[in-house]
Parts: C-alpha cells; sequence; structure tokens
C-alpha cells in the first residue's frame, strides 16, 4: 500500500468553461482550501463500501462479504467476516454505518434478516452482538438501518399505492422497538425515479439508473433526505421531531444535450442496451440529475455532482448559515461515500493500476 498527500488552496476553478449556463456556474466558483490523501488498496479487497473518521478506515467487500480495518496509513489492522449464517458470517451487506458512537458500527444483511454489531476496540473488529429482524410487510423493503439515543431507525422502501403510470415509489422512516418492529411513522418521501421494462414479456417499472435519484444521511441526531432534481434538502430531527428544509436555488439546472448522450453511450453502453427506453428517455428528457450522493460536514452539505465527461468532477460545499458555495476538485473516477470527523472519505478507481484507491479529503 501507498498513500499520496495533495495540498489545494483557495483559488478560482480553472476547469474547462463551456457554454451551458451550468457549466459557467460552476467554473466560476471559489475552490475550498483542503488537503487530500491516496490510498491504494491491495486488489484482492473489493471496496464497495467505506467508512472513516480520524481514527481508522473500514472497507466493506460485498463480493467477499467480508469487513476490514485499517489504519489512517494504509495498515490492515483486522478483517472477519465470510459467507455463511453463522456468528460474525453474511449472506449480504446491504448497508454499513457508525452508529452515533464512532467505534461502533451496524451491518444489516437482507437475507439473514439480521442485524449485526460490531465494536472497534484495540484495533479489532469485535463482534458485540446479532439481532434478528422480522420479516416486515411483502410491500416494504427496509433500505437502511440507524441506531441514535437508544432507539432503532428504519428507512423502508414502500410499493403501497403505486399506480402502473407512477414515477416514483415511496420511502418510509419508522422508528422501531426493542423487537425491531414498527413503532411511529416519522416521515414519508418520494424514492428514485422509475422507469417502465419489459421483462419475461411483462411490463414492470424498474428504478431510473440516470433519473432523479433519492439520498439520505443519517448524522448524529438528524436525518436528511433530497432528491437530485432539485437542491432541497429534508432535515427531521430525530430527538425532538422537528423538520426542517434547506433549499439553495442558485445552480442552474443540468439541461440535457446531445453530448451527454454520446457520454452515457460510451461509458455505459450496456445499461443502456439492457433496457431500450432508458435511451429513449435520455434523447427526450430536458433536464439531468444534480448530484450522485450528498453528505453533512458541520452546517454545510457537500453534493458529488453528477458529471457527464471526463475532463472534471467536483464536490460542491453548501454553507446553510450563509447561503455561499464552493467547490472541491476531484478525481473523475472519485465516488464519495460519507463525512466523518472533518474528513470526507471515498474511493476512486486506478485505471493504470487497476488498484482501488481510498480517497480522502481533511477539511
Amino acid at each position: 500500500m501507498y498513500k499520496t498527500i495533495f495540498i489545494s488552496f483557495l483559488l478560482l476553478s480553472c476547469t474547462e468553461v463551456k457554454d451551458t449556463d451550468y457549466d459557467i456556474y460552476i467554473s466560476n466558483l471559489s475552490i475550498m482550501e483542503h488537503k487530500s490523501q491516496s490510498i491504494a488498496i491491495a486488489s484482492s479487497i473489493n471496496i464497495n463500501r467505506v467508512l472513516q473518521n480520524s481514527d481508522f478506515i473500514i472497507i466493506a467487500d460485498f463480493r467477499e462479504l467480508k469487513l476490514y480495518l485499517i489504519s489512517n496509513d494504509g495498515e490492515i489492522l483486522d478483517s472477519t467476516g465470510r459467507e455463511g449464517n453463522g456468528p460474525g458470517e453474511f449472506l449480504a451487506i446491504n448497508s454499513i454505518r457508525f452508529t452515533d458512537k464512532n467505534n461502533e458500527i451496524l451491518i444489516l444483511d437482507s437475507k439473514l434478516n439480521r442485524l449485526t454489531h460490531y465494536e472497534i476496540t484495540n484495533n479489532m473488529l469485535e463482534l458485540k452482538d446479532e439481532s434478528e429482524i422480522q420479516s416486515y410487510q411483502s410491500q416494504l423493503f427496509l433500505k437502511d438501518i440507524y441506531h441514535f439515543n437508544d432507539t432503532y431507525y428504519g428507512l423502508f422502501k414502500s410499493n403501497i399505492n403505486i399506480e402502473p403510470d407512477a414515477e416514483y415509489e415511496k420511502l418510509m422512516l419508522y422508528s422501531l422497538d426493542e423487537n425491531l418492529t414498527f413503532k411511529n411513522l416519522l416521515l414519508e418521501y418520494k424514492y428514485d425515479e422509475l422507469i417502465e421494462m419489459k421483462i419475461r414479456g411483462n411490463d414492470y417499472f424498474v428504478e431510473h439508473p440516470f433519473g432523479f435519484n433519492t439520498e439520505w444521511i443519517f448524522d448524529k441526531s438528524q436525518f436528511i433526505i433530497s432528491n437530485s432534481k432539485e437542491l432541497k434538502f429534508t432535515y427531521y430531527n430525530l430527538k425532538s421531531g422537528e423538520f426542517n428544509t434547506y433549499e439553495f436555488n442558485g445552480v442552474p439546472v443540468i439541461n440535457n444535450d446531445e453530448g451527454i448522450l454520446e457520454f452515457l453511450e460510451q461509458h455505459y453502453g450496456e445499461i443502456l442496451s439492457f433496457n431500450p427506453n432508458i435511451k429513449q428517455d435520455l434523447k427526450t428528457r430536458s433536464q439531468l440529475p444534480y448530484f450522485i450522493k450528498f453528505s453533512l460536514y458541520n452546517e454545510k452539505i457537500v453534493i458529488l455532482l453528477s458529471n457527464y465527461d471526463t475532463k472534471s468532477k467536483e464536490l460542491v460545499v453548501l454553507n446553510t448559515d450563509n447561503n455561499t458555495i464552493h467547490i472541491i476538485n476531484v478525481p473523475v473516477d472519485y465516488f464519495m461515500h460519507g463525512i466523518s470527523d472533518d474528513i470526507i472519505y471515498g474511493v476512486i478507481k486506478d485505471r493504470v493500476y487497476n488498484l482501488d484507491q481510498i480517497y480522502s479529503i481533511f477539511l
């Protein structure tokens, strides 16, 4: 393993200026001062999900169903997990996240209907406990789970009340009791955009891979959710039950054009050919998603912008206190996974050496 340190300074963006209102707007934003670090990971480890704080990095390998505990210098400290249904084993890793404590993680395995709780102590991943999750209603699918202040919160995808021509499915946030059964419905929100697809001669609605996606985060006492059609973020306080909405109206929409479809055909041709309706939709739709993912850093919302070229990629930092906006330039193959302890962490794909890298931005 190796690591590389980069330093960026506050200056005007030097990205190539294009002729759309959106690209001109982004190119004229100030770059936020930061440092970054890249750590190459052995090719035998598949980096599907990353958690990082100031003390360590956790990698979830979905293919091997393993967890790795890694120092911030890149040293593998511990590993655990394998395929199976015994203690500390998995059939799927659907979600992994910190609890409200930075040395504890929760892993959701929907195939085993099990929630696994690990604690990181003395540079080791220690199995703390496992909880069986009930089989919920057939119309509900548990997407994510979080533990805060002695309460579990479950985020479910629902296809209830989905009409044949529906554009979206629905997300529902519940508080759960000690048996992980429903307690209170706290919030409803639209899920990813749907598109029609023919499967074995029948028409179904499936998630649109290039449509408006819904992303969410749990951050301490807050649950925050947004759909990429607009820069509007709904906050729900898990402690007080209060709602707040932050909307940033200053960024022009990403308008569709022929060059975007050409880019998607070149890089994602297999996906487009899998469902002809996707290509047809991309020929006719006017607006494309603002972002791929977002996270929270103090009073700032950090979003990974959608990009449709191989020249540049940016994080946008929205300050909800004063409505200012900055950008952080990142490698074009970078994908943000989250923020913790003033660290924006994610993964880049090294196309030369075919190695995944942990890419961390220190604010």
